[in-house]
């Protein structure tokens, strides 16, 4: 779990949060609990439960702290030049995928018990990717992308991740990395039909 652990950031969010990296990674949502992630912050479990104002306060400390370590991740650069976007190379990496798609799973269980600020951090995380996307798939194409465009590079992206993350038959670096190149090109094959699309997304 190297790649999203934060081990040198002491707070208490921090350490809970890599705590729960890796319950997330092994056995899903249901194995974060406040006594564990007490644990690893080393506090007692009645006075984390009082820092962090329950398991709801836990959840939105932990979500928004992974979404900051995973926001660096899919916006950076990436080491091929002819890749434009992020894709997980490595075990640590795939485990950040089964982590942040465990995150999302959190933050919709908080929003459908009407608390909506691990929702809203996911939101925004996925609107800051857009943006980099914007920037960085003008390369590829060529020219500036559409809003739909950009649409479906970050749908496709999230697709890939989750096939490559997948416990069965996992889509192999190789083969995603291609069908990325591929998207792009067929793309590029075809005008356009408005900047102003492209000029919207960018300018939200």
């Amino acid at each position: 779990m190297d790649d999203f652990r934060d081990r040198w950031t002491p707070s208490l969010g921090a350490k809970a949060t890599n705590e729960a990296v890796d319950l997330l990674c092994t056995g899903g949502v249901e194995r974060v609990s406040l006594n564990k992630l007490a644990d690893a912050a080393d506090y007692s479990p009645a006075y984390f439960h009082k820092l962090v104002h329950g398991r709801a306060g836990l959840i939105g400390i932990v979500v928004g702290h992974f979404a900051d370590r995973w926001v660096r991740r899919v916006t950076g650069r990436p080491d091929d030049d002819n890749v434009v976007a992020w894709l997980p190379d490595s075990a640590g990496a795939i485990d950040g995928v089964r982590c942040w798609h465990a995150m999302i799973e959190l933050a919709h269980g908080e929003a459908r018990a009407g608390r909506l600020g691990p929702a809203k951090t996911i939101a925004v995380l996925h609107a800051e990717e857009q943006m980099f996307l914007y920037r960085s798939a003008s390369g590829p194409l060529a020219r500036r992308p559409t809003g739909d465009e950009l649409l479906i590079v970050q749908m496709v992206l999230h697709g890939m991740r989750a096939a490559m993350a997948a416990p069965d038959s996992p889509l192999p670096i190789e083969s995603a990395r291609a069908a990325l190149r591929r998207l792009f090109e067929a793309l590029r094959a075809e005008p356009a039909a408005s900047d102003e699309e492209g000029d919207t997304a960018a300018s939200e």
